[in-house]
């Protein structure tokens, strides 16, 4: 079984067994071991499409949600499209078919 965080595949998590009597093993949550984890240094998700954000894997949540503009987010009209932060405006104005339009009748 795949975990994921933020949309990024982790390793895999089997259900681990002891080795000689196959009883399954019992887990516990490190604060510890999660913060130091938590600290690492990472590219962004987007870094293929330009992002250039790097920080720690505590902090890409908010980049994403907030200020990477290579980020899909959906359009807010409701159209259904997810396009990049940095073309939403022009989406809506121009592109979008759920835009609001000056009747050419009524003006």
């Amino acid at each position: 079984m795949w975990r994921r965080r933020f949309g990024v595949p982790l390793m895999p998590t089997p259900k681990p067994k002891r080795p000689l009597c196959q009883e399954a093993c019992r887990s516990f949550y490190d604060r510890r071991t999660n913060h130091e984890i938590m600290a690492l240094m990472i590219y962004c998700t987007n870094s293929e499409e330009g992002c250039e954000w790097q920080g720690t894997i505590n902090e890409i949540e908010a980049h994403l949600n907030s200020s990477c503009i290579y980020q899909l987010v959906p359009c807010t009209n409701e159209c259904g499209e997810k396009i990049r932060r940095d073309s939403l405006e022009t989406h809506l104005t121009d592109n979008c078919t759920k835009r609001l339009v000056n009747c050419q009748y009524c003006n």
